[in-house]
């Protein structure tokens, strides 16, 4: 028995060993179609062995894209995942533009006073301002109380008294001679023609004059003296000059006895380098407490 295969070509049958494989007639039959029916074919065998593949095909052309299709539904937003590690600090930008001032903020509650700083070093003086307007003078206070009336004080006596100088020439470093003018009260009195006895407690303004020819180039001082002390202070020079020989000396001065528990003596001396000629002059003494 012959096994049959159908010649795709021809529709004929032929035996199989008189085949060849091609494109148009893979059977290649030689001999007549037998003209009787085929008998049937027999039962299909087995499956044989996968044969080894095929060398793949070139890729074939790109087919037309189809069109989107339409957007599915939003998932749900998934765990949220680590976060990454920081990214190096990007380079600064610019500086942008100042902004509008914004309105300023309510004041804020005053803050306790700060423990106080060491004093500063004194500054330079400033230039005096100008003077301010004088203020508006305020009300009268009260009316002190009225205070004790103090002790009475004892109620002088007014006395004085006038000398004039009486002599013809004065000698330098002798006392003064004078006479009486005027003379009012005890506390004054003149033991001599050259001393005035004072009485104490009491104060006295002493005043004098006295002028006299003397040569040219020379001088002349009076000396007050205080129980035979001089006094320089109460003193006074006068000098002439290369034409005038006249000479004049004044002064005045308080002396207070208070301090003395006796009367006080007051006289006057002439020092000068010339004789001093047809002197002229007095001496006051006036009581005022």
């Amino acid at each position: 028995m012959y096994n049959y295969q159908i010649n795709r070509c021809s529709q004929c049958w032929c035996k199989p060993s008189n085949c060849t494989i091609n494109n148009c007639n893979p059977c290649k039959c030689v001999t007549p179609c037998l003209p009787e029916s085929p008998e049937p074919p027999g039962d299909t065998g087995a499956t044989g062995a996968t044969g080894a593949t095929g060398a793949t095909g070139e890729p074939g052309v790109t087919g037309a894209t189809g069109e989107t299709g339409a957007t599915g539904a939003t998932g749900e937003t998934g765990a949220t995942g680590a976060a990454g590690e920081t990214g190096a600090t990007g380079a600064t930008g610019e500086a942008g533009a100042t902004g509008a001032t914004g309105e300023t903020g309510a004041t804020g509650a005053t803050g306790e006073t700060g423990a106080t700083g060491a004093a500063g070093e004194t500054g330079a003086t400033g230039a005096t301002g100008e003077t301010g307007v004088t203020g508006a003078t305020g009300e009268t206070g009260a009316t002190g109380a009225t205070g004790e009336t103090g002790a009475a004080s004892p109620t002088p006596t007014l006395q004085n008294a006038t000398l004039a100088v009486d002599s013809a020439s004065l000698i330098s470093g002798e006392l003064i001679p004078f006479i009486v003018q005027i003379y009012n009260g005890a506390d004054i009195i003149f033991p001599t023609n050259t001393t005035i006895a004072l009485a104490t407690p009491r104060v006295y303004l002493v005043s004098y004059i006295l002028s006299a020819n003397l040569t040219v180039n020379s001088e002349m001082t009076i000396i007050p003296r205080i129980n035979e002390v001089e006094q320089p202070d109460f003193s006074f020079t006068s000098e002439t000059g290369s034409t005038l020989t006249v000479a004049s000396a004044s002064g005045a001065f308080l002396l207070n006895t208070i301090l003395f528990s006796t009367p006080v003596t007051l006289d006057f001396v002439y020092s000068g380098t010339a004789t001093g000629l047809d002197p002229t002059g007095s001496f006051s003494i006036i009581e005022i407490q």
